[in-house]
């Protein structure tokens, strides 16, 4: 009952606020939105700082990704240890260093991706060069290169399987290819924003000319009743 009662009083006081807003209408004045440069410098500005962040968030997703990887690879290395093989320090010091090292290079990469209107691009192009080199290491079958471990056959197929999936995980290009085709669409978002915001300002810095000139696609036309 309270909550009708509740609904009941907003409906009246936005009703009246309304009776009152009609009935000065003749007196109001609709206030104006946001200029033209207004709009384009919020525009830019916000493309620019949403694929920062995107880069920020990507190397963040990738530490995220890297670290259950790891923790998969210690898991392995101890069930190694348990089935009888004792060398794995190799493997678990590289287990162990994978985040800061995926992280560190993820988060210098990202900082391309800060650079004035062509930063999305640049940031997308090495995603994409991260998809190649993942590819070609995605060639080589880690288990015939690196595999010179002997236990028991029973589990030696269960072993191989995850070391498979461990290699997948790390080196999967796939991801690349998407994060890499939308940070090159922010920055093609980042070069249209940029050239209106440009644009928008020489407007506001030169209004005698444009009022004369009108720069179109097909060349300038030229007012002569301005």
């Amino acid at each position: 009952m309270k909550k009708i009662f509740i609904l009941i009083i907003i409906f009246a006081v936005s009703a009246s606020l309304f009776a009152d807003q009609t009935e000065d209408s003749a007196k109001f004045v609709p206030n104006k939105g946001p200029d033209r440069l207004t709009v384009a410098k919020i525009a830019y500005w916000s493309s620019y700082s949403t694929t920062g962040l995107y880069g920020f968030i990507v190397s963040l997703a990738y530490l995220a990704n890297i670290y259950d990887v790891s923790q998969v690879m210690l898991g392995v290395a101890e069930d190694f240890k348990s089935a009888g093989i004792s060398d794995m320090a190799f493997f678990t010091r590289i287990a162990k260093s994978l985040p800061l090292i995926y992280f560190t290079g993820h988060f210098i990469v990202a900082g391309l991706a800060q650079i004035p209107i062509y930063g999305g691009l640049i940031y997308g192009s090495f995603l994409f060069t991260g998809a190649l080199i993942g590819s070609i290491c995605m060639i080589f079958d880690p288990i015939d290169m690196f595999w010179r471990y002997d236990i028991s056959s029973a589990i030696e197929d269960e072993y191989k399987n995850r070391l498979n999936n461990i290699h997948k995980r790390m080196f999967d290009p796939a991801p690349y290819i998407v994060l890499g085709s939308i940070s090159i669409l922010f920055g093609i978002a980042s070069i249209v924003t940029d050239y209106f915001y440009k644009r928008e300002m020489k407007r506001e810095r030169y209004p005698s000319i444009y009022k004369i000139l009108s720069f179109t696609p097909d060349g300038i036309a030229i007012k002569l009743d301005a």
